[in-house]
């Protein structure tokens, strides 16, 4: 059941988190916007880490920062496009 939940809140946060950024790259910066949506979802994680708990691994956290360091491009990206 923790999972749908956490699923489903990932999924509505995801949601809002590109509403929102699209709303702020009309309005400031593209990079000051995404670099704001990535420090919003970074304290967000953190504090569902802490309430959920985890186990880590070397290999889970490579893959991590890989794809966090490739989803900043994408989001340049789709957040340029939409400021359009």
């Amino acid at each position: 059941m923790i999972v749908v939940a956490l699923g489903l809140g990932a999924a509505i946060i995801y949601g809002v988190s590109d509403f929102f950024g699209a709303f702020a790259a009309r309005r400031i910066h593209l990079v000051t916007a995404t670099l704001f949506n990535y420090a919003v979802a970074t304290v967000s994680i953190g504090v569902v880490l802490l309430l959920v708990g985890g186990a880590w691994s070397a290999d889970a956290v490579g893959a991590g920062t890989v794809c966090g360091v490739l989803a900043v491009f994408g989001l340049l990206a789709f957040y340029g496009v939409l400021a359009i």
